[in-house]
C-alpha cells in the first residue's frame, strides 16, 4: 500500500466467497511543513514607553527594548552605525527588527559628517531608505517654519500620504520630549513621544536613557516614527554644536 493511503472495507463477500479486503484509495496529500501561524499580533491599548539602550560603552549599536512590564521583554530594533566604504566621512545608520543586524531590514540613512544643518540636507548623497525605496534626505524630512514658537519637522515618504508626520518641539535645539504627530487632511492625531537625554551622567547614578513613547494610534507607522526620531535628534545634536548651546 503507498505510504500515507488510506483503506475502506467493502462489507460483503468477494467473488470466492472470501471475507473482504481493505481497498487501497490513493494516497492522500500529507503536509510536511507545520500548519500557518495565525497569531494576530496585540497592539496596545495604552501608551507604551520602548527605551534605546546602547549594546556596551564602545559599541556603535543599540537596541530599542521594550517597557519592563511588557509580556514579551524581545528588543523590538536593533539600530547600528557604521562608515560608507567608498565615502569614510558618511556615516550609515541601519534598523533591522530584533536584536541583530539578522533581523528583517527596516531601513536607514546615509549622513555626511563634514556638513550639517540645512547645507547638509541637500548634499546629494545623504538619502533616506525605508520599505525598500530611497529618497533623497531633503525630500522626506524636512525642517519647517517655527509654529507658535516651536521647531518642526516634517517627514514624508514618497507615495505614502497616510505615513505623514509632524515633530513639535518646543524648546529646540534644547534637549527634552519632543511630540510626534500624524498628520492628515482631516485631523492631526499625537501617535509619538521621543524623550531625549536631560541629565549629566553623575558617578552612581543609573544613566538616563532616550525614551519613545508610542500611543496605541502610532503602532502602525512604528518605523517611520523610529527612523525620523533618529534624524530628529541627529539634527538637534548638530544644532546644538553649531550655537554651542
Amino acid at each position: 500500500m503507498p505510504p500515507h493511503a488510506q483503506s475502506v472495507v467493502v462489507p460483503g463477500h468477494d467473488d470466492d466467497g472470501e471475507n473482504s479486503l481493505p481497498l487501497a484509495l490513493a494516497p492522500m496529500d500529507v503536509p510536511l511543513d507545520p500548519p500557518p501561524s495565525y497569531a494576530v499580533a496585540r497592539v496596545p491599548e495604552h501608551p507604551e514607553t520602548y527605551t534605546f539602550s546602547n549594546i556596551s560603552i564602545s559599541n556603535s549599536s543599540m537596541l530599542l527594548i521594550p517597557p519592563r512590564d511588557a509580556v514579551s521583554q524581545a528588543p523590538l530594533y536593533y539600530i547600528a552605525v557604521g562608515h560608507y566604504p567608498f565615502l569614510p566621512t558618511c556615516l550609515i545608520t541601519s534598523v533591522t527588527k530584533g536584536s541583530d543586524e539578522h533581523g528583517p531590514y527596516v531601513g536607514g540613512f546615509k549622513c555626511v559628517t563634514m556638513m550639517s544643518g540645512q547645507e547638509s540636507t541637500r548634499f546629494g548623497s545623504q538619502t533616506v531608505t525605508i520599505r525598500g525605496r530611497e529618497h533623497l534626505l531633503w525630500q522626506i524630512f524636512t525642517k519647517e517654519p517655527k509654529r507658535k514658537g516651536a521647531q518642526t519637522f516634517r517627514w514624508k515618504p514618497f507615495g505614502s500620504s497616510s505615513r505623514v508626520l509632524v515633530w513639535t518641539c518646543t524648546k529646540w535645539p534644547q534637549p527634552g520630549a519632543f511630540t510626534c504627530y500624524s498628520d492628515n487632511k482631516d485631523s492631526r492625531t499625537k501617535v509619538a513621544e521621543f524623550t531625549t537625554i536631560t541629565e549629566l551622567l553623575r558617578p552612581a547614578a543609573s544613566s538616563q536613557q532616550p525614551t519613545l513613547m508610542i500611543m496605541p494610534s502610532g503602532h502602525a507607522h512604528f518605523d517611520d516614527i523610529l527612523i525620523s526620531a533618529l534624524l530628529l535628534e541627529r539634527q538637534r545634536l548638530l544644532a546644538v554644536l553649531n550655537t554651542g548651546t
